[in-house]
């Protein structure tokens, strides 16, 4: 019987760090365009991806597009119908909303606000770090 892929929500700052340097987060981020997990996205969560790499990064038209068409490819997007009022931090409710909504395993962040919470009824919420050592990558 095959298992299958795990389902992830990838945090804003997970995938804008992966875009912008490399490390732990793009190593999650390739494991997710090789086809070996299972990318979920909202579009609340793109277009805050977008609008940082924009507005923080100063990254063209040109790549933010190149950007959001290779996220629309890669990720499953959802529309989450629930919400959510448990994070300290009001905005990232919508991580949590997106996971709920995705029926996926993890959260992959660097958020404190969120990690602290370590699970939400059946998503775990783990570093990257924690991820590619529980996933048998390093």
């Amino acid at each position: 019987m095959k298992k299958e892929k795990p389902r992830i929500v990838l945090d804003s700052n997970i995938i804008i760090s992966a875009v912008m340097f490399s490390g732990y987060p793009a190593e999650v981020l390739s494991l997710v365009f090789a086809e070996l997990i299972e990318g979920v996205i909202s579009e609340k969560i793109s277009e805050e991806v977008i609008g940082v790499l924009s507005e923080k990064f100063f990254l063209s038209q040109d790549r933010l597009d190149k950007i959001e068409k290779i996220l629309r490819r890669d990720f499953l997007y959802v529309l989450p119908t629930k919400r959510f009022n448990i994070v300290r931090d009001p905005d990232d409710n919508k991580i949590i909303e997106t996971a709920i909504e995705g029926e996926c395993e993890y959260i992959i962040t660097g958020d404190k606000d969120l990690l602290v919470l370590k699970k939400y009824e059946r998503v775990k919420i783990i570093t990257a770090r924690e991820f590619l050592s529980k996933f048998k990558v390093r």
